[in-house]
C-alpha cells in the first residue's frame, strides 16, 4: 500500500509540480516532518528554485530537516529567517538553536516569547508538537532538546533516561 500511494503522489507532483510549486513545498515540509527527510528536503529545494521568497512554513521545514540531520549551521540560518515573535514555528526554531549554540539567555527569553505567545507549550510541548510533526522519533528529539533548553514541562515528558542526564537548573545554567 506504501509504495502504491508513492507511486500516486509522484504521478501527482509531475502533473502539478510545472505550475504549483506551493503543493510541492507542502508536500516536502510534510514528508521532513513524517521523517522522510531526504525526500521532503528535496522537494522543499526544488519548490523554492534558486530565487523566490520562501513562506516561513519552508524556513521551519529546512530548519527542521537540517536540526535533525545535524547541520546546526543551515539549522540555526533557517531559525532566524523567521523573524516574527508571533509564529510559534519561528520561536521554537529560535529556542533550538540558541540551545544548540549555548546562547542560554537567547534560549530562556525565546521560550518565554513561546509560552507567552501559546500557553500549551509551557503545559503540553509534546502535544504541540504531535499536531503538525508525525514523526515519534522527531518528536521525542525536539522534547528531549526543549528539556535541555530549559521548558520544564518538555523534561517531565522526556523519558526517566533522559532527564537523569540532563543538567541541573532544569536544564538551564544559573546566571
Amino acid at each position: 500500500a506504501c509504495s502504491s500511494l508513492e507511486s500516486r503522489s509522484t504521478e501527482i507532483l509531475a502533473i502539478t509540480a510545472p505550475w504549483d510549486l506551493i503543493i510541492v513545498g507542502d508536500y516536502g515540509g510534510r514528508l521532513i516532518a513524517a521523517g522522510e527527510i531526504d525526500r521532503g528536503l528535496k522537494l522543499l529545494q526544488r519548490a523554492a528554485g534558486d530565487g523566490g521568497v520562501r513562506p516561513s512554513w519552508h524556513h521551519f521545514h529546512l530548519f527542521l530537516a537540517s536540526y535533525m540531520t545535524g547541520d546546526m549551521a543551515e539549522a540555526t540560518r533557517q531559525a532566524a529567517a523567521m523573524t516574527s515573535d508571533t509564529y510559534s514555528h519561528g520561536l521554537l526554531a529560535r529556542a533550538l538553536t540558541a540551545a544548540a549554540n549555548g546562547d542560554w539567555e537567547k534560549t530562556r527569553t525565546t521560550l518565554d516569547g513561546l509560552v507567552g505567545l501559546r500557553k500549551a507549550w509551557r503545559d503540553s510541548p509534546r502535544g504541540e508538537l504531535e499536531k503538525y510533526i508525525s514523526s515519534p522519533v522527531i518528536v521525542d528529539r525536539l522534547v528531549r532538546d526543549l528539556a535541555t533548553a530549559g521548558l520544564a514541562a518538555a523534561r517531565v515528558a522526556a523519558s526517566p533516561s533522559d532527564v537523569t542526564t540532563l543538567p541541573p537548573g532544569n536544564g538551564m545554567p544559573t546566571m
